[in-house]
């Protein structure tokens, strides 16, 4: 059984697929032919997100890296992980990503500020 069909298996019997790791993801990227920068990922699955980001970056393609890193942000915001990873990468790596996105100090500025407000929020849930 292919990482495939066992990711179809556990949706149709009704069970959460589980997250892939950086090992997988890249396995169905070069089975498929493509490019890191070609691999999709549904909107709403931040770790999917999170884990596409940490197989580029083991890749060294920090941009994209960034890009995935701000996807899973904006994916959950209330899981803080990887807005770390980005602020790691853009501190270690402003000057090469920067190149590529011009605009990572105002995207890095709104993944922590939505980070900050959805843990306000939480803080703010759990005292109701």
């Amino acid at each position: 059984m292919s990482e495939d069909d066992g990711f179809r298996f556990s949706v149709q019997r009704g069970q959460p697929p589980p997250a892939p790791d950086e090992g997988q993801l890249l396995r169905r990227l070069e089975a498929r032919g493509g490019s890191s920068g070609e691999m999709e990922v549904e909107p709403g699955r931040p770790n999917a997100h999170e884990n596409l980001g940490l197989a580029l970056l083991g890749q060294g393609k920090r941009a994209a890296a960034a890009r995935a890193f701000i996807a899973a942000v904006r994916a959950n915001a209330s899981d803080p992980r990887a807005a770390r990873h980005l602020e790691e990468l853009v501190d270690a790596h402003r000057a090469e990503i920067e190149a590529e996105m011009p605009d990572i100090a105002e995207q890095l500025a709104a993944c922590q500020q939505s980070v900050t407000m959805a843990r306000v929020v939480n803080e703010a849930l759990r005292k109701t």
